[in-house]
């Protein structure tokens, strides 16, 4: 045979009968045909960023939560992280925060907040990083809803925990910075303030319920809650019976008033009188005269109208020209950034240098 001789090629195998065959029975036939069509139905639901943990996780987190809430409650948010992951890189957001908020609240409806906080903060950071604008329904649909489900879950528990709270107060404090970043309003969505304040004062920490107050421009929420605080209605000494909420007043018509908001200073004053208990004229007494004690809410009152006057030189008698607003501002260094600005911006003040540094640190977010 001669060395150029090629074989020629063997013939292929005639190709396997696809479906059916011929010998299998009609009703194999239709089994096979639903099997097919379920397979390529969950292939499609797979490329799509969906499938049965998705379309299931619901009674999969019911049945996990209803087994227990140890082992299985952190099952059931890994359960929810990686569904809501899904959606997110697929580029699904909406569907990722509509999956992620019901999860959230189904933990929340079983009690487990600190679990349930860990998959709301997620929720927040996944909206940063994807650069979701905030809108009306977003706010309405994921944040207020979630913080609904918060103050559900705080109220069935027959003694809220500090840290329970606390949990509450850091998913809203994450959502004030979203909508602050994000959104069209400045300093971030007065709802989610009002929201945030609502659970400060709840949880105790009147420093921060009025700061979102004020942020919320809810001058009369502040002012009620304030003389609703029974820790703050201890009477102090002096003529004037000065009190913790006195000093609380002082620090929210301040910061209106740095906000350059004359109207709402005025109003949570005016709030705070009607829901007082005292006399009028104990808590206008002594102030001009006394050497010795501080009125707190007669400095707020006359702060604000020196402010409506710009009256420069009674802004300086009050503030460190009398006895008793020079104790007061020693006594609260924490008020001298809002003085400061107030005196900037109603009198043309100009503090000194190191004073503008500390006023610029400490009062970034005012601007």
């Amino acid at each position: 045979r001669p060395s150029s001789f090629v074989p020629p090629p063997l013939p292929l195998p005639s190709p396997a009968p696809s479906f059916p065959f011929p010998s299998m029975s009609s009703a194999a036939a239709r089994r096979y045909a639903r099997q097919k069509k379920a397979r390529a139905s969950s292939a499609s639901a797979a490329d799509a960023g969906e499938g049965p943990d998705t379309a299931n996780l619901a009674s999969r987190m019911a049945a996990l939560l209803a087994s227990g809430t140890g082992p299985e409650a952190y099952e059931a948010l890994q359960l929810a992280a990686s569904v809501v992951r899904r959606h997110a890189k697929a580029g699904d957001v909406p569907s990722a925060l509509s999956v992620g908020t019901a999860a959230v609240l189904r933990l929340l409806s079983y009690g487990l907040i600190p679990t349930a906080t860990q998959l709301a903060r997620d929720l927040l950071a996944l909206l940063i990083d994807y650069h979701v604008p905030v809108t009306d329904a977003l706010v309405s649909s994921v944040l207020l809803s979630i913080h609904a489900g918060y103050v559900a879950a705080l109220s069935a528990l027959p003694s809220p925990s500090d840290e329970d709270h606390d949990h509450h107060g850091a998913f809203l404090r994450d959502a004030v910075r979203y909508t602050d970043l994000l959104g069209s309003v400045r300093h971030g969505d007065p709802r989610v303030h009002a929201a945030l304040s609502r659970a400060a004062f709840d949880g105790g920490r009147w420093q921060e319920g009025v700061t979102h107050g004020v942020y919320a421009e809810e001058p009369q929420e502040v002012a009620r809650r304030l003389q609703k605080d029974v820790g703050l209605r201890e009477e102090g000494e002096g003529p004037a019976g000065d009190r913790p909420a006195d000093v609380a007043l002082t620090v929210a018509v301040t910061m209106f008033l740095a906000l350059e908001n004359m109207r709402d200073a005025t109003q949570c004053v005016r709030t705070y009188l009607e829901e007082d208990d005292r006399p009028t004229n104990k808590l206008t007494s002594s102030f001009l005269t006394s050497k010795s004690n501080t009125n707190y809410v007669t400095f707020c009152t006359s702060l604000i109208s020196i402010c409506e006057t710009e009256n420069k030189q009674w802004f300086h008698w009050l503030t460190g020209g009398s006895q008793c607003g020079k104790k007061l501002m020693d006594q609260n260094k924490g008020l001298v950034p809002y003085i400061t600005k107030i005196g900037k911006v109603y009198f043309n003040v100009q503090p000194p240098p190191t004073m503008m540094s500390m006023m610029e640190n400490m009062m970034g977010m005012m601007g």
